[in-house]
């Protein structure tokens, strides 16, 4: 889900030898180490689907940030990797589902996330975030392809994120 120089560019900046941190987006730095934090990251994610997978028992990979606004070529939103990516991806191939349905709640847009699932055609997305709101992705409620935008208003409150939830779930289940 990650282009090879993407990971070059996170690898070198996660070197033993670097003395300052590298940035990759305004609120997005490297340093020493950071690579080797994100691979054992992702490692949960990717146990979490064998094990989900294996006996069909829930699993939870704690880890932070979840990668949602990561892309293909760069990092983004404090996400260097996109684990939730890399989990579904790992989930349709070796694993050979037909399909996964990504159900992201967040305050902001996935935007990674959702770049990753208009390209892979195996894949329901669905997302409720406050909008207007960086990444300023996903502002506009509705379906695009296999994707679901279900934006709540700033101080929104239970009921809307509700509804909002509620319209996710009903997405991806027509979908499958």
């Amino acid at each position: 889900v990650h282009d090879g120089e993407h990971v070059a560019r996170v690898r070198k900046a996660s070197s033993p030898w670097r003395i300052r941190r590298t940035r990759f987006a305004p609120d997005t730095f490297a340093r020493r180490g950071t690579h080797a934090a994100l691979l054992r990251a992702q490692a949960l994610w990717l146990d979490a689907v064998d094990g989900a997978l294996g006996d069909g028992e829930a699993r939870f990979a704690l880890s932070r940030p979840p990668g949602h606004h990561a892309s293909r070529h760069a990092a983004d939103g404090f996400c260097f990797y996109n684990f939730a990516a890399a989990a579904t991806a790992y989930a349709l191939d070796k694993h050979e589902l037909d399909w996964v349905a990504l159900v992201d709640w967040d305050a902001h847009h996935g935007n990674g996330l959702a770049a990753y699932a208009a390209e892979e055609p195996r894949v329901a997305y669905a997302s409720a975030h406050q909008a207007p709101l960086w990444p300023h992705t996903g502002d506009v409620a509705g379906a695009e392809g296999n994707c679901l935008n279900a934006p709540v208003g700033r101080g929104a409150n239970a009921d809307s994120y509700g509804e909002a939830w509620a319209e996710c779930l009903d997405f991806v289940k027509t979908r499958c």
